[in-house]
């Protein structure tokens, strides 16, 4: 995406970033005109993301809509498209989101998340009944779609007064619509989706409860109730094939929220909360809510079911046969008290030991699950991650499943430093954002020493050899750089970027634009449509331009002794100076191309009438 610090986009002036995700940025920023502060999400537009763009607009206009409704909708002040990306401007919301305040508290008391849960149940129960005209069409029922814990912000402070959010319609979908967010997989989190939504794609009033229900779970507990400490896979199978209600040990615990929770995440979607507004109902009524049917105990466990009585039977008497006597044997004489002491010290020894090794056994399987459902579940970054693996390494004599966490760390790596590679496209980089992504692919490597990961690093190290000859101001590193994004192409062969890389070379440091276009037109080979982007349309063109003076001024050094070849560079020159015209016209808005293509025009009349002048008699 084409945004930075200071960029403008419409009305709106871009003062700190917030936060990044794979496929959008949030940006505080400031209305130009009301210096009203607000947050800024921008998508950026680019071939192959427009069912993205598309469903966020949708959720955009969803959100307008219902904002003046509801309170608990994050504000919208508009949306639209600027310098190569989409963007939603919203309410700036100064708080923290649940999933952080987990992360700093490990649970939150049942009373406070009930609070909570509440205030989403009604926010879902406008947004269910939910009426509007939206782009021409009528809308009846709405759902959100992704509703967790990093999606609900708390403006204020949890232990007093505080005002519960809900942010990210991106996913929202209505009833009525048949395709309102794209053609794409809806990008709903595994782990607060119901069964029947990973199993058919059904998304309903019923997978926004459902995901709830795993979100009141998790703030009372500090975990998600399904596929906790499992992979993704692993998560979704567990779901899918009609959980057992997990245990809810918690202390303090009233039986009416174990009643609502059993009611809330039943695998039978007909035995669940048929309304939002059922539930609002027995949440406001919490704790001296009755029991649901079906619920039996203080706890609710998975494997609960009545202990059958113990039977008893009748058998009849059995006569006793006399046995021999049995002969008697020497009692073994007992040991000496130093013998029986030094006994009993080795035997405790070897006990606490056992007991020592099987607590800390213990403890690094519950930590190491703990980091693979946070990775699961998005709530911890790569780097966080190894620290913690690192950590975990470090006690001795353990042993814990590591394959999942590894898989998902390198997942985790390579999607940040895939961030700042496909940023490249659109917009331009330091060598400092290379060498982050250098370093987050390094990371990768370590666990992973696939073509695809070498493939990575070698692009990055041809970029910073491209900016080594830039500073250093020679052009000693420039082969290299051309050699490793060769070999990044090898590795690489469906990716476009190790060919923007020998496209940037040629055009910027080489200045030979036929072979500049010749590498953009292997990365539009490879689903990069450079044409649609002015920044590279107008490097081109401006290469062209370029060449063009340089013959032109060769020709004038050489037209007194070479007048034949001085005239060929002439008329090389007019091709050059008409192919910068041509890309110019291709982004008229972008830059100064409008100013270049009348700069073109006057250099061919100036090279025109120089052709025309009479040539000079040799002597």
């Amino acid at each position: 995406m084409g945004t930075s610090i200071g960029a403008r986009l419409g009305n709106y002036v871009i003062e700190t970033l917030l936060a990044e995700t794979r496929m959008s940025k949030v940006w505080l920023a400031r209305d130009s005109e009301s210096s009203q502060i607000l947050a800024l999400k921008t998508i950026g537009l680019f071939p192959g993301n427009e069912d993205i763009v598309e469903a966020a607009r949708f959720g955009a206009i969803l959100q307008e809509s219902l904002c003046a409704q509801d309170q608990r909708v994050v504000r919208v002040h508009g949306h639209g498209e600027s310098d190569g990306c989409f963007y939603i401007a919203m309410e700036f919301i100064d708080g923290k989101d649940i999933s952080h305040i987990l992360a700093e508290l490990g649970r939150i008391p049942p009373d406070t998340s009930v609070r909570i849960a509440l205030e989403v149940a009604e926010m879902l129960d406008n947004l269910h009944s939910f009426t509007a005209t939206v782009n021409g069409r009528q809308l009846h029922s709405a759902v959100h779609g992704d509703i967790k814990p990093k999606n609900i912000r708390l403006a204020g402070d949890i232990g007093g007064a505080f005002a519960v959010k809900v942010l990210d319609f991106g996913t929202a979908k209505a009833l009525t619509q048949s395709k309102p967010g794209g053609t794409r997989t809806p990008a709903w989190s595994p782990a607060y989706a119901s069964p029947e939504l990973l199993d058919r794609r059904e998304m309903n009033p019923l997978s926004d409860r459902w995901a709830l229900g795993v979100t009141l779970y998790e703030m009372v507990t500090g975990r998600v109730p399904f596929g906790a400490g499992k992979s993704i896979e692993e998560m979704e199978d567990q779901i899918r094939h009609h959980p057992a209600m997990p245990d809810l040990d918690v202390p303090g615990c009233p039986a009416a929220l174990h009643a609502i929770l059993f009611k809330l995440l039943n695998p039978d979607p007909d035995r669940r909360y048929q309304s939002a507004r059922e539930l609002c109902l027995e949440l406001k009524s919490y704790p001296e809510m009755p029991k649901v049917a079906g619920y039996q105990g203080e706890t609710v466990r998975s494997d609960s079911r009545p202990s059958p009585a113990t039977a008893t039977t009748r058998s009849s008497p059995v006569l006793a046969t006399p046995a021999a006597r049995p002969v008697p044997r020497a009692r073994p004489e007992p040991p000496s008290a130093s013998v029986f002491l030094r006994r009993a010290s080795i035997a405790l020894v070897a006990v606490l030991t056992v007991v020592w090794l099987c607590v800390r056994e213990r403890q690094a399987w519950v930590a190491a699950n703990a980091l693979e459902a946070d990775l699961a579940a998005e709530r911890v970054s790569a780097p966080e991650a190894r620290s913690r693996l690192a950590a975990l390494k470090d006690m001795r004599l353990v042993w814990f499943p590591s394959g999942a966490i590894f898989r998902l760390m390198n997942a985790g790596f390579v999607t940040q430093g895939d961030a700042i590679v496909t940023r490249f496209r659109t917009t331009p980089l330091r060598a400092a954002d290379w060498l982050q992504a250098r370093t987050y692919f390094e990371e990768a490597l370590q666990n992973d020493l696939s073509d695809s990961i070498r493939g990575r690093l070698l692009l990055c190290d041809g970029h910073l050899k491209r900016f080594q000859a830039q500073s250093e101001k020679t052009s000693g590193p420039i082969p290299e750089a051309a050699q490793k994004f060769g070999e990044a192409a090898r590795l690489l062969p469906k990716s476009p970027d190790p060919w923007l890389g020998l496209a940037m070379l040629e055009l910027y440091n080489h200045k030979d634009p036929e072979k500049g276009e010749r590498a953009l037109n292997a990365a539009r080979e490879r689903s990069f449509d450079f044409v649609a982007e002015g920044r590279w349309v107008s490097l081109l063109a401006d290469c062209y331009r370029l060449r063009a003076d340089a013959l032109y001024y060769e020709a004038l050094r050489i037209e007194r002794s070479l007048p034949d070849v001085a005239t060929q560079r002439l008329q090389q020159a007019i091709g050059f100076e008409q192919k910068a015209i041509d890309w110019f016209s291709k982004a008229p808005l972008y830059g100064k191309s409008l100013q270049n293509i009348d700069r073109c025009r006057t250099g061919i009349k100036r090279i025109q009438d120089h052709m025309n002048q009479p040539q000079p008699v040799k002597p």
